[in-house]
């Protein structure tokens, strides 16, 4: 697994967020961000997925840190598989962004879309 610094690969996280607000949107999108408020990552397709740390034993091999999330992409969506770990105040930052850019699609749920963002804030402790 090729690790990826987050400053100057946003663009593969950005395709995760496009590919999510895109495809299926009415099923997952608001899934995702629920899930994410429970600290459950969720995937976009076979290729992009996205993991919380807590969701792994510390003793795994696969086990990234406390308080991080790992975005994974493998092939065919890229050439080499990678993966792209943030802490929760990238994260949420990233969360954040792609879920109000995209509030528009929500129609009657944006409401609820901001409260899971405050939710997720509170629960991540990110300011």
């Amino acid at each position: 697994m090729n690790y990826l610094n987050f400053k100057g690969n946003e663009g593969y996280i950005t395709d995760f967020y496009e590919i999510l607000f895109t495809i299926n949107f009415e099923r997952l999108a608001l899934k995702h961000l629920i899930n994410y408020c429970d600290l459950k990552g969720c995937y976009v397709n076979d290729e992009m997925v996205c993991v919380f740390s807590s969701e792994l034993q510390t003793d795994d091999e696969d086990y990234f840190g406390e308080n991080k999330v790992a975005y994974y992409f493998f092939e065919p969506a890229v050439k080499e598989d990678c993966a792209i770990i943030l802490d929760y105040v990238d994260f949420y930052r990233v969360v954040k962004e792609n879920f109000e850019k995209n509030l528009s699609l929500f129609n009657d749920k944006k409401n609820d879309v901001l409260e899971l963002l405050e939710k997720l804030k509170k629960i991540l402790n990110v300011n």
